[in-house]
């Protein structure tokens, strides 16, 4: 009988092979593990590196307890105008064809008014005021006949106009109920930074009740829609029934009342415009204790200083004085043309719609503080303030001849954007409504090349031109507007 055995040097050969291959197995775990716990910590290490550190006890907010603040306060305002019926006639298309045996040929013939009908608007508002008070745009209800208010719970009111203000599209209307009601605060504007977070709160397209999130994106626009903008802008989303509601701050602080969009489709493309609150505050008041806003005067025309213009005066801020009423709280304290106001009653001055609307908030017969820079030096000159006449356009200037133009430099920027091939003329920031320009027909965004022949190269040749003309002398303008050259004739007075 044969038996077979297994050589003793085979079988410890394979078990040899067998344990150091479990061995590079258990130590290539190992190894994967521990460079995974070192790419772990050096991840962390870096992930901690670039964290923002909040002080103690922040933490990136929720919207949430803001909207609890503020939407007891924000109402939706339904408007209803009554519209006549045209005077017209039906057509069997009235009727339908089904009906067309029906139709009544006396009035297809002879005439039928149509029936009078309503139209409806939408919008939003704000209580400032816990006797029922609503701030709202203008354009939301200036021609209603019938003004509604709901509140978020439900309950709705009729409310009156106590006034409006189309200077600056805010309205202040009274709910008509002996009560209570819930109030939102109007924060400080001037303490708004670009970059804060903000909500925006309202109706739009009926949709009651939205919130809407954004920052600030911008500071001082003008955007051309009223007289008196110094507009905070938003990519908060605002659309139509958006208007009047608040533009809201972290603290639950109404800082807006949200009143237009730049768009070209109607809807919101991330650009929104409100009233600042501080603004709001003043017409608030006026319109509440008068029913119409009273404004200060000082009676002079404004344009901004561009860069060469503050290198030619010397100054790093302000705005420039071109023209000064006669009889005016300025005239009479002593401002002149071609002084830089740098300051008004303690507050810098970096925009001309700011000194406006400081000047038009200040109150009547009030003794301010205006700093100016004349011929490069600084002064210090007391003004009382007078209320702005309601009709300026008789008004006549310090000026030997006054156009009631507010000009600047042609900026290389301006002649590119208006397709000029070179830098020269003067540019139309402003025409005094009523005035001789405004009647013959001058634009902002006009640019004068040349006077009674004379080339206007820049604003030191507009104003030696100027300077020579007598009232009753007929003033020959050529100007340059969206590519086109025109020629507008008048006299000077």
């Amino acid at each position: 009988m044969k038996y077979k055995f297994s050589s003793p040097r085979k079988t410890g050969s394979v078990q040899t092979l067998l344990l150091v291959l479990i061995l590079l197995v258990l130590g290539g775990l190992m190894g994967g593990a521990l460079v995974y716990w070192a790419a772990s910590r050096n991840q962390a290490a870096n992930h901690t590196k670039t964290q923002i550190i909040y002080p103690p006890g922040t933490t990136i907010p929720s919207f949430a307890p803001v909207v609890e603040v503020i939407k007891p306060a924000v109402v939706n305002v339904y408007t209803e105008q009554k519209m006549k019926g045209p005077e017209g006639r039906f057509s069997p298309k009235d009727k339908g064809i089904g009906n067309f045996f029906d139709f009544d040929m006396f009035h297809f013939f002879f005439g039928n008014p149509r029936p009078d009908y309503t139209v409806t608007n939408l919008g939003s508002g704000v209580v400032v005021d816990e006797r029922g008070y609503v701030l709202t745009n203008n354009h939301v209800v200036e021609q209603a006949d019938i003004i509604n208010i709901k509140f978020y719970d439900g309950n709705e009111y009729r409310a009156e106009i106590v006034g409006l203000d189309p200077k600056t599209d805010l309205a202040l209307l009274k709910i008509n109920a002996k009560r209570k009601f819930p109030v939102a605060s109007l924060g400080d504007s001037e303490d708004v930074k670009v970059g804060d977070w903000v909500l925006a709160i309202g109706n739009p397209y009926g949709y009651s009740e939205s919130v809407s999130h954004g920052i600030i994106s911008a500071l001082g626009r003008h955007v051309g829609v009223t007289e008196y903008e110094d507009f905070i802008q938003t990519d908060a989303a605002i659309n139509p029934g958006n208007s009047g509601g608040p533009l809201v701050n972290l603290k639950g602080e109404v800082i807006g009342i949200n009143t237009v969009i730049a768009t070209k489709t109607g809807s919101n493309i991330g650009i929104g415009f409100a009233i600042p609150s501080n603004l709001a505050k003043t017409v608030f008041d006026e319109l509440k204790t008068k029913g119409k806003v009273v404004r200060g005067w000082l009676g002079v025309g404004l344009q901004e200083l561009s860069p060469d213009l503050a290198t030619k005066f010397g100054v790093s801020n302000g705005v420039r004085i071109t023209m000064v009423i006669k009889g005016s709280p300025a005239d009479k304290a002593g401002i002149q043309i071609d002084d830089i106001v740098t300051e008004f009653n303690g507050k810098k001055i970096l925009r001309t719609e700011q000194l406006r609307q400081l000047v038009s908030s200040t109150k009547i017969n009030k003794s301010v503080s205006v700093g100016v820079l004349r011929a490069k030096k600084p002064l210090n000159i007391k003004v009382t303030i007078g209320e702005m006449p309601k009709d300026t356009s008789q008004l006549t200037s310090t000026e030997k001849v006054s156009l009631g133009l507010a000009i600047q430099n042609v900026t290389p920027q301006m002649a590119r954007r208006s397709g000029l091939d070179k830098v020269t003329g003067v540019w139309v920031n402003e025409v005094v409504p009523g005035s001789i320009s405004d009647s013959a027909g001058i634009q902002p965004g006009d640019i004068i090349l040349e006077i009674n022949d004379i080339t206007i190269s820049n604003l030191q040749a507009y104003e030696k031109v100027i300077s020579r003309l007598k009232k009753g002398d007929k003033i020959y303008l050529r100007i340059y507007r969206e590519g086109y050259i025109i020629y507008i004739s008048f006299l000077a007075e």
